[in-house]
């Protein structure tokens, strides 16, 4: 789940690069429309560092969760409470991203495919707390101490 949540966030950012154009007209008619004094040059700076930041924001929690991934696929079973504080923060950027990079035509299927990413890192979080992952975690603490014996 994990991996395919990181998929879908990555295909999302994908089709936000290509279809900066639209993105970016999308958020200077947000600034405009905020700050109607501003010139030209100060709104397409905004614009751009919003479409950047937001899309570096999704970037950086896709890379920060699967590192942490890769910590817990190494039974470190302490790490999936932290994954489970990053999906709080993966929520937060879902809603940023979502406010600003699903514009144009591509907005609708950049929109989804968030959702989706959202979806599957949270449902990722949820089996990794259950019944049967606490017991893969706990069986390798088991095995080290044995072979420590």
């Amino acid at each position: 789940m994990w991996l395919l949540s990181f998929a879908s966030g990555v295909i999302a950012g994908i089709f936000a690069f290509f279809a900066r154009d639209q993105i970016l007209e999308h958020v200077r008619g947000l600034i405009t429309g905020l700050e109607r004094g501003e010139d030209q040059q100060t709104v397409e700076a905004l614009a751009v560092v919003v479409f950047w930041g937001a899309l570096g924001m999704l970037a950086l929690v896709i890379l920060i969760e699967a590192v942490l991934l890769a910590v817990l696929m190494r039974r470190h079973g302490k790490v999936r409470f932290v994954l489970l504080a990053m999906l709080l923060v993966n929520g937060v950027v879902t809603l940023v991203a979502d406010a600003f990079l699903a514009a144009g035509d591509q907005g609708v299927g950049i929109r989804v495919l968030l959702v989706i990413q959202l979806a599957l890192a949270g449902a990722a979080v949820v089996a990794s707390v259950l019944h049967g992952a606490s017991q893969w975690f706990r069986a390798e603490h088991q095995t080290r101490g044995r072979a420590a014996a």
